[in-house]
């Protein structure tokens, strides 16, 4: 099957190909290597990094300060806790 590369890289790939590879429309990104004189394209899963629950408690945290809390003085130390409690959640 015929496609036709794009000014900006890019390749349709048709439907048909798609489902005949097990391909569903939840297939968003790929992983894509050369190997032997092929393009190979491997669905893969994106994982956040930090759960829903523990940046959901993060915020919770942060909108109501109180009291002997930590405040955080650079964006670095932010993420370091809500490394933490992305940890602590899992």
């Amino acid at each position: 099957m015929l496609v036709k590369r794009t000014r900006g890289n890019q390749v349709s790939i048709p439907k048909r190909v798609l489902a005949e590879a097990g391909v569903s429309e939840e297939d968003r990104y790929f992983d894509v290597q050369y190997r032997g004189g092929l393009i190979c394209l491997k669905p893969v899963t994106v994982e956040e990094k930090i759960p829903d629950r523990a940046y959901e408690e993060l915020l919770r945290w942060v909108s109501k300060p109180e009291r002997g809390r930590k405040i955080f003085h650079t964006a670095k130390e932010a993420v370091a806790y809500a490394k933490q409690l992305a940890k602590k959640s899992r």
